[in-house]
């Protein structure tokens, strides 16, 4: 675990494009991680990623290319 993320700053790339390159870097993010499913609708708005960690515990990604306070509300939902 001791890894460090180098933080990578990425100009003009939309929600969409970002969610593309996180489905495919899951492992990345987390060894194991498993896809669920995308864009699930909650009450507040759709999650963009939906995945499992090797316990079948729910893992919900959530992207945004701008700052949004309303993200880690609709993260719960």
């Amino acid at each position: 675990m001791g890894e460090k993320l180098e933080e990578v700053k990425i100009l003009d790339i939309s929600e969409r494009e970002l969610e593309s390159f996180v489905k495919l870097s899951l492992s990345n993010i987390e060894t194991g991680l498993t896809l669920i499913d995308t864009q699930v609708n909650t009450y507040r708005g759709p999650l963009d990623v939906l995945a499992a960690d090797n316990e079948g515990c729910l893992v919900v990604i959530e992207l945004k290319v701008k700052e949004n306070d309303d993200m880690l509300f609709q993260a719960v939902d």
